[in-house]
């Protein structure tokens, strides 16, 4: 999440109704970053980011407000985001003798 937007995963059936992928990496494409990191572990989840960097335009204040407007609701309950949300990707919860408990 970036300023309260989600980022939806690329993967198929896991792209969230609120807002594409494509929108969410224009989204950070226009922020001001050096570095922008997309994984990318199959060709067509390669394509589909090549395909949203070739079509970028810098969003302008209005369509962020309004992409940040049309996301702020499903935020709220962090279903897109369980490694924020739960303990299903915390290594440490599962292995507590890491930290000497």
């Amino acid at each position: 999440m970036i300023k309260g937007l989600l980022l939806p995963h690329l993967r198929e059936g896991r792209e969230s109704s609120v807002v594409t992928a494509e929108e969410c990496l224009h989204y950070v494409m226009s922020l001001p970053v050096h570095v922008m990191i997309v994984a990318c572990d199959t060709l067509p989840y390669l394509e589909k980011a090549l395909a949203a960097a070739n079509s970028f335009r810098p969003f302008t204040a209005e369509p962020r407000e309004a992409l940040l407007g049309k996301t702020a609701e499903a935020w709220k309950g962090g279903k897109f985001e369980p490694f924020k949300s739960t303990s299903e990707f915390d290594t440490a919860e599962r292995n507590r003798h890491w930290l000497g408990l």
